[in-house]
């Protein structure tokens, strides 16, 4: 189940490298397990 709950931010980091993209968004109708917390946090870009 964790897996399945951490497969939209995994979709999300594919889709920004391959649109070329400088952002993107998940939007979830539950709350997000700790491990996917992680995984954005580890993905989050440092300001400018």
């Amino acid at each position: 189940m964790i897996l399945e709950l951490d497969k939209p931010f995994k979709k999300y980091k594919a889709s920004i490298a391959h649109y070329g993209a400088s952002e993107g968004w998940v939007i979830a109708n539950r709350e997000y397990t700790d491990e996917a917390y992680a995984l954005a946090k580890s993905n989050r870009n440092p300001p400018n």
